[in-house]
């Protein structure tokens, strides 16, 4: 869905202010972490656990978890403020409306054919208007590995009960 109805670069980089404004106001040490820190701990955690690759949300939880662990030391605490963090960078994520021509687009396709999205990202179909579009939405995730991956591709031929030949990804 990311970079195929629009594009996410912008709407990454919007979410990512969000979440330092944020951050700002209410963590004072991870506000201090530079863009290298945060790069640093992502890297980490993604090479304790190269899976996250295909869970960019509870990648960005277990890094923020990490980062505001100087401001809480309470883990039940800091469990409930990487939530609000997470919510808030979430939010931000999907903050944006499509052009009208990518509705028109998917209203047309919809009334021909089966929609199934399959997508790396994590955008809130409902809260940007396409989820009544798809019969099923795929989000790679820890249990459903990332495309190029061909799992989110199967769940897809199942669910539509047809061959993969006859589908257009």
């Amino acid at each position: 869905l990311d970079d195929t109805l629009y594009n996410n670069e912008p709407v990454i980089r919007a979410a990512e202010r969000a979440l330092q404004q944020h951050i700002a106001r209410t963590h004072s040490h991870a506000a201090r972490l530079s863009p290298a820190d945060w790069q640093s701990i992502k890297r980490r955690h993604l090479q304790r656990n190269p899976r996250l690759m295909s869970d960019m949300g509870q990648l960005r939880r277990d890094v923020l978890n990490e980062a505001l662990a100087g401001d809480i030391a309470d883990e039940a605490t800091r469990s409930e403020a990487v939530q609000v963090c997470f919510d808030c960078f979430y939010d931000a994520r999907s903050a944006f409306s499509l052009d009208p021509l990518v509705h028109d687009t998917l209203t047309a396709l919809a009334a021909s054919i089966p929609l199934v999205g399959i997508t790396n990202g994590n955008v809130d179909a409902q809260k940007i208007g396409i989820d009544g579009y798809f019969q099923q939405i795929f989000h790679a995730s820890l249990a459903r590995p990332m495309k190029p991956h061909r799992h989110m591709f199967d769940e897809a031929v199942a669910l539509l009960g047809i061959e993969a030949a006859h589908i257009l990804h």
